[in-house]
């Protein structure tokens, strides 16, 4: 004889499998729960990492902006320097046709300053000349004159 009747046997298996599909959705519950605690996590982990990457951009950013402003700095300190360059340039330019033309005012200075040597030597000898010729008629005026004096005396 059976311990228990049919009826409770049955109803027995009917707990018995009312049970097991219990056990299965309980099982099946604490995996989604499960699951959903790992999701939980990896979004929050993703938030985390959704925020460092923010401020990376953010930093980033900043250092292009910088680097922007350094650029058109950089521009312009060229910009300046170009027409410094181009300002030297013409006063180099200037320079050299200056020294070139001072060279040449000093080659003219030079020939004319030659010519006026040569002039002032011909003039010092001319001038000896002169002195020379002039003592000579003085002396054969006076000799002349010492002869026309004996002439009348005689």
């Amino acid at each position: 004889m059976s311990l228990f009747s049919t009826k409770i046997k049955s109803e027995i298996e009917k707990l018995v499998e009312e049970n097991d599909e219990l056990k299965n959705t309980l099982h099946t519950v604490l995996q989604k729960h499960q699951n959903l605690s790992e999701l939980d996590s990896k979004l929050t982990d993703a938030r985390k990492e959704f925020v460092e990457l923010q401020k990376q951009l953010e930093k980033q950013k900043g250092e292009v902006k910088n680097a922007s402003a350094e650029a058109e700095t950089s521009k312009e300190k060229i910009k300046e320097l170009k027409e410094s360059i181009t300002a030297l340039a013409q006063q180099k330019s200037s320079l050299v046709s200056a020294t070139a033309s001072s060279s040449s005012f000093q080659k003219e200075l030079n020939e004319r300053q030659s010519e006026i040597n040569k002039l002032n030597t011909l003039y010092n000898e001319l001038k000896s000349a002169y002195e020379k010729l002039r003592d000579e008629h003085e002396t054969l005026k006076i000799s002349k004159g010492s002869k026309d004096d004996l002439n009348e005396i005689a």
